[in-house]
């Protein structure tokens, strides 16, 4: 590592993952390891002669952390009690506890819990961004200025939750069919409809290290999908064991302008992900953004240390290194 990390107490806190808190299957599925992840991270953290402590997020946290006393935490808490949206309360707690910490700060995760806004946000510093409608009811009339295919995700929940193969409506009886099921299924979301961007799908990491910002950038090959609009659906994701997505370098110096401007713009700190397509006139346009994208080593298959590893020699241990210094520089 580039630098060595003078600390002695370091906390993993991650969210407390119990089948009972969350409101669908697929939502917990999403988390189901996030203490398996996290006490991996908690491992090579030890690796650095650094005492180390896993925290659940739950009632039990505030206590536990004035008790350990770290000089950092590794923040990697995406629900509290199965809500998605609670995991912005983190920052804030170890801000009142004046512990430094990896990652976003309060305001930017919980404005990541909101992609019509965040969409909205770069679209005003000039980052392409799909046509958009946010829905929270099915009988909402649709802007004449939307154009078929249009693609219904989720506004407020991540991690492919909600998108399946039926995500894509051609008419409009098809669109509200499926907005009101995801309505239903999960009512405090709202939904999202956009145009569907046919094209290469990207993922685009930044990771900060000093003043400067590293991108790491892959495409998403998908190769065994029978459907003409290929997505990222919570299937290919989670579900099967050869998922039928492989990955390549990704190398385009204008994107990786537009994702810094983007990073910027969303207030984000320490590292984030974005996820774009490439339309058929080569433009790039950013379909999500992930303050505090999922970390976790190499062997939890993560994307973001997979990409960093497989395209850019970055080891682990680096990666993990940045993160954490980026976390003790962060004023907040």
């Amino acid at each position: 590592m580039k630098k060595k990390i003078h600390l002695k107490k370091i906390a993993v806190i991650c969210s407390d993952v119990q089948k009972k808190y969350f409101p669908t299957l697929q939502a917990y599925e999403t988390e189901k390891y996030a203490l398996r992840d996290a006490k991996r991270i908690a491992y090579y953290v030890t690796q650095l002669g650094i005492a180390t402590k896993v925290f659940p997020a739950n009632n039990r946290l505030l206590g536990g952390l004035k008790s350990f006393r770290p000089d950092l935490a590794i923040n990697v808490v995406d629900s509290i009690g199965g809500i998605d949206s609670k995991a912005a309360a983190i920052p804030a707690v170890l801000e009142f506890l004046t512990i430094p910490y990896t990652g976003c700060n309060t305001a930017s995760i919980a404005m990541g819990y909101n992609k019509y806004l965040v969409k909205q946000l770069m679209d005003e510093q000039g980052v392409p961004v799909p046509k958009g409608q946010l829905f929270t009811d099915y009988t909402t009339p649709l802007k004449r200025s939307l154009r078929f295919p249009l693609i219904s995700k989720l506004n407020s929940i991540h991690g492919s939750v909600g998108l399946s193969d039926d995500s894509i409506s051609d008419n409009e009886t098809h669109l509200r069919k499926r907005i009101k099921s995801l309505v239903n299924e999960y009512p405090q979301s709202g939904v999202l409809v956009e145009e569907y961007i046919k094209g290469k799908e990207i993922s685009v990491f930044i990771v900060e290290e000093n003043e400067k910002k590293h991108v790491y950038m892959s495409e998403d090959i998908f190769t065994h999908s029978k459907n003409p609009y290929t997505i990222a659906s919570f299937e290919f994701r989670w579900i099967n064991d050869n998922p039928g997505i492989s990955m390549n370098k990704y190398v385009n110096g204008n994107l990786e302008l537009l994702a810094k401007k983007a990073f910027n713009a969303l207030g984000m700190s320490g590292y984030g992900k974005f996820d774009i397509r490439k339309d058929s006139k080569g433009v790039h346009r950013f379909i999500d953004a992930n303050p505090n994208p999922a970390f976790a080593p190499p062997e939890s298959d993560s994307p973001l240390a997979n990409t960093a590893k497989n395209f850019y020699a970055v080891p682990f241990p680096h990666l993990l290194s940045m993160i954490v210094q980026s976390g003790l520089r962060a004023k907040r």
